[in-house]
């Protein structure tokens, strides 16, 4: 009796492992799902949006804590005074603007023009050892 008691038990059990088992995952000859173009660019303007907003808001905290009530000279300040651990990522060819007079923060595709272009001839000169 006590045999045939752990043989249904037994039995009850592989048969509940069996009605657990997955099938067995196919591959498919299907592509990639395609993202359309519209999906792309709300999902760049939500990266954009996030991405002002969480500067924005260190802006305003830099000023609040800032003890002449002024907005930092640049957005490095905001990770310089630990407001920041690093500037957000933006999505490729779009840049931060900020107004240090108003506080405003926000983004711009393109190139930016406020950088000043590389100098080869600087570079060169400053690689080269001293005294040369």
């Amino acid at each position: 009796m006590k045999k045939l008691l752990i043989f249904v038990l037994l039995s009850g059990l592989i048969g509940c492992a069996e009605e657990i088992r997955l099938p067995p995952q196919e591959t498919s000859d299907m592509p990639p799902p395609q993202f359309s173009e519209e999906s792309l660019q709300a999902e760049q303007e939500a990266q954009l949006q996030a991405a002002v907003t969480l500067v924005a808001e260190a802006v305003q905290g830099y000023r609040l804590l800032d003890s002449a009530k002024n907005y930092p000279e640049n957005l490095n300040r905001l990770v310089e005074r630990g407001m920041l651990t690093s500037l957000p990522d933006l999505p490729t060819g779009y840049y931060f603007t900020y107004d240090p007079e108003t506080g405003e923060v926000g983004t711009r595709a393109g190139i930016r023009e406020d950088l000043p272009a590389l100098d080869e001839e600087a570079e060169n000169e400053s690689s080269e050892p001293a005294g040369h």
